[in-house]
């Protein structure tokens, strides 16, 4: 097996209303990692790092990922949808064609740890529906055939367990999984895709690479084989390349620079 393994490093940010966080992908050092446009993880207990949240703004021709490890927060848009994200809980948000929403912390303290990823959208897809899929984590399944391993399977498929997530991109996956010391986890279905693995807790091995707390990284294989070096939780995204060409501007994400105008002028005119 061929297992090519790249470490990638975060830079201190702050998006929404002045919320602190970590960004891994969308950087000026990274860029985006097609399919993923951008790969945020925010995490702290001071109040003041995250209270002022995402305020109203908008997105077009993506996909966004907001993950709660930890916390509470509270969204809404412009199409009526409304809801909680609590511990273990997903927010899918198709933007497609334009969607203003809003993110914030119910929490007045306490720790709020969680992340947001940006999919890209093939430009076939870019402007459809807008739609949200939001689950907690008890609505979705764990696969548990594995000793020592429970993978809680939120997109794609682990064995016979299905995502509860359908997504515009076929074949991607998102998996939270937590292995016990010394254990293996292997899955065979990642080939053709762009994988990326980020540890929550713990330290593992994957082909003689250690990845440790709080570190991504992009893998490129179609076998991934992990041992845990102790007691590790990670999180497993898989999606195919689209391969097209990306324009982007702040929450737009099109294929040509007409169509990023096209998106300015439409929120500007009310038409999301």
């Amino acid at each position: 097996m061929n297992t090519s393994i790249k470490a990638i490093n975060p830079i201190p940010a702050r998006d929404g209303a002045g919320v602190n966080l970590l960004r891994y992908i969308g950087t000026p050092y990274t860029g985006d990692i097609d399919p993923f446009l951008l790969f945020d993880c925010f995490y702290s207990d001071n109040p003041k790092d995250y209270i002022a949240g995402f305020p109203d703004h908008p997105h077009r021709g993506f996909e966004t990922v907001t993950y709660i490890v930890k916390g509470s927060l509270k969204h809404a848009d412009n199409k009526g949808h409304a809801g909680e994200i609590l511990d273990g809980g997903v927010q899918w948000m198709t933007a497609g064609k334009g969607i203003i929403h809003s993110e914030m912390p119910i929490q007045k303290d306490g720790l709020l740890y969680g992340f947001q990823v940006w999919i890209n959208l093939p430009s076939n897809e870019k402007l459809c529906e807008p739609r949200y899929q939001e689950f907690s984590h008890e609505d979705f399944s764990i696969d548990e055939t594995q000793q020592g391993i429970k993978v809680k399977v939120i997109a794609g498929k682990s064995n016979q367990y299905k995502g509860l997530i359908e997504t515009k991109l076929n074949d991607t996956s998102f998996f939270d999984i937590s292995v016990n010391q010394n254990e293996h986890y292997s899955t065979s279905s990642l080939s053709g895709n762009t994988t990326l693995l980020f540890v929550i807790e713990g330290q593992i091995e994957v082909e003689n690479f250690e990845v440790k707390e709080n570190q991504l990284v992009q893998l490129s294989t179609s076998t991934l084989n992990v041992l845990a070096q102790k007691d590790s939780r990670f999180l497993l995204f898989s999606a195919p390349s689209i391969k097209e060409p990306i324009a982007r501007s702040g929450p737009f994400v099109m294929n040509t620079q007409e169509e990023i105008y096209q998106a300015i002028m439409d929120y500007q005119a009310g038409n999301f």
